[in-house]
């Protein structure tokens, strides 16, 4: 039997508990402030896409969730170009699969593979995009901005593009080479690494984490460094990018966008996360680490909200600027890249710091929402659809037990529009079970978009999730616009654009918004034409309208550069 405590009993060691001097997927949910988010979510119904140019081990996997007692991992590998055809160095790909499970290990996730080359990543991007299928995007790999092409970095904006219109989180490794992303290839010029420096990514910077106790409780942070020479190599990457402008919502004076935009742990020296790699425990880390952990944290918020959170950035940047920015982040102020210092704020080493889990998320779900329910949760697949008037489309309602669930859930709609009608068949299910909703219109259905809450009910408990349903007019077809893909331009110099649209029926009327500074669009015509007069990264939306009120949309980002 085990002798009683004693007030003289040694306390547990602090630091890191897991086995090849790693932090255990517990610690860091307890050091970073996720035990309210994972008492209630695991990433169930939600999709992870990770970018993989090498295989993984699927017995080190598999012995990793047993080990950490978190079950079968629910993924699934997408070849592309051929996919991988051997393994070479597991590490990469086991640490970013473990990583994403450390936080939501029943978020599914699709591995895409690819040979190691621009073609292929290319293409792998495309693929994503055109799927569709993933919540949130995780990247460990990248190019030095100069040793990617330009073409890799045109046609990959546009998939990102895309992926950013679907709702699609992005989130990026900034690199682990300080200020220098191209240090790999031998080139020590300052520059960033891509797709980190993309405006639509969140760039996640590494830290040293240190806890206090065996459980994880968080002591402080300080900026990864561990290179001790001239290789540039095992800190931060971070500083300004030669490619972006400055974001309206970055802070500061300069004119380049800033990298990184968040941070948490990397340092696997001090302890990163342990990983089983060929048999084998190591402390595995990096900003390799840092990218899939936060990708982890988004799909337990997707979870949470019932809804993609989409572009973090804006929303990140807003939060550190108010009165609440140490409920949300831990400021990172101490340490440095070698080219960059931390400091109170945003610094280019950790960026705006590491999350406070609980706290941030409830800020980005909108609101300090009530703590994860422990009797059951609603989530609907897809959540969203398009359907013409007078005809219907149907979704699947899913309710999830929790720890302590009722027998039985009704399920009810509202804010539907006059003309839709939604029905549940069955109108009640046992959590665990799932029912079929089913939105029905009228041919008088005005055309739009509409949020419909689904509602569950036992007894005083309730929980909803969203569908957005989208109602489109009958007879004749409606106008295809051309995405006209990324433009270019530079201050005071003039430029124009002539958009393409074919079908519907004419004439058409035009509009936009996100214009750069100095440009207008001639609504007859669609020519967009000016010269702008301010430098700065714009996302435009374009639109055109036909005779019968159909109307077709296009995103695309338009860059003022400051001319040479």
């Amino acid at each position: 039997s085990a002798a009683p405590a004693t007030a003289d009993a040694p306390a547990a060691p602090a630091g890191p508990g897991g086995p090849g001097g790693g932090y255990t997927p517990a610690q860091l949910v307890k050091a970073y402030g996720l035990s309210g988010l994972t008492g209630g979510n695991d990433g169930s119904g939600k999709t992870v896409g990770l970018v993989e140019f090498d295989g993984f081990n699927q017995s080190d996997v598999n012995g990793w969730a047993d080990h950490f007692g978190l079950g079968a991992i629910p993924y699934k590998v997408v070849p592309v170009d051929g996919g991988i055809s051997s393994v070479g160095d597991p590490l990469e790909a086991n640490m970013d699969i473990d990583a994403v499970a450390a936080f939501a290990p029943k978020a599914s996730q699709l591995i895409y593979e690819a040979p190691n080359t621009d073609a292929a990543w290319t293409d792998m991007m495309a693929r994503i995009a055109s799927d569709d299928d993933i919540d949130v995007l995780t990247t460990s790999w990248g190019n030095g901005e100069s040793c990617a092409s330009s073409s890799l970095i045109s046609a990959s904006h546009d998939s990102f593009n895309q992926m950013a219109l679907q709702g699609v989180t992005l989130l990026s490794a900034s690199g682990d080479r300080g200020a220098y992303g191209c240090a790999y290839a031998g080139d020590y010029t300052q520059q960033m690494v891509y797709p980190a420096s993309d405006p639509l990514f969140t760039g996640v910077g590494g830290t040293k984490l240190t806890t206090s106790d065996s459980a994880g409780t968080y002591s402080g942070e300080a900026v990864w460094n561990n290179s001790n020479d001239n290789s540039k190599n095992d800190r931060s990457a971070g500083g300004p990018s030669n490619i972006y402008p400055k974001p309206d919502w970055q802070p500061g004076t300069g004119k380049a966008r800033m990298v990184p935009d968040v941070s948490l742990v990397a340092d696997f020296q001090a302890g990163g996360l342990s990983v089983l790699n060929n048999g084998q425990w190591v402390s595995a880390g990096g900003t390799s680490l840092s990218a899939p952990l936060w990708a982890g944290y988004i799909a337990l918020l997707d979870q949470k909200g019932g809804k993609r959170l989409g572009q973090l950035d804006a929303t990140l940047y807003g939060l550190a600027a108010g009165s609440g920015a140490s409920t949300y982040f831990h400021d990172v102020t101490t340490g440095d890249n070698g080219t960059y210092k931390a400091g109170t704020g945003y610094d280019m080493c950790t960026g705006l710091g590491s999350f406070r889990g609980d706290a941030l998320g409830d800020a980005l779900l909108g609101g300090n929402t009530p703590p994860p329910s422990t009797d059951f949760g609603v989530t609907v697949s897809p959540a969203s659809g398009s359907v013409t008037a007078g005809s219907a489309t149907t979704a699947t309602v899913s309710v999830s037990a929790g720890t302590t669930p009722p027998s039985s859930v009704a399920l009810t709609a509202s804010g539907a529009p006059s003309g839709v009608s939604v029905s549940f068949d069955p109108s009640a299910v046992a959590p665990g079970k799932s029912s079929t909703a089913t939105f029905t219109t009228t041919a008088s259905t005005a055309p739009g978009t509409y949020d419909i809450t689904l509602t569950g009910t036992a007894g005083s408990a309730t929980h909803t999730a969203h569908y957005a349903l989208t109602v489109t007019a009958q007879g004749g077809t409606k106008p295809t616009l051309t995405n006209p893909g990324t433009q270019t331009a530079y201050q005071n110099r003039a430029t124009g654009l002539t958009p393409v649209a074919t079908g519907g029926t004419t004439p058409y009327r035009w509009s936009a918004t996100g214009l750069p500074k100095g440009l207008a669009i001639n609504s007859s015509t669609g020519v967009i034409s000016g010269t702008p007069s301010a430098w700065g990264n714009y996302n435009t939306q374009l639109t055109v309208t036909d005779a019968n009120g159909k109307s077709a949309t296009v995103s695309f980002y338009w860059f003022v550069f400051l001319a040479s």
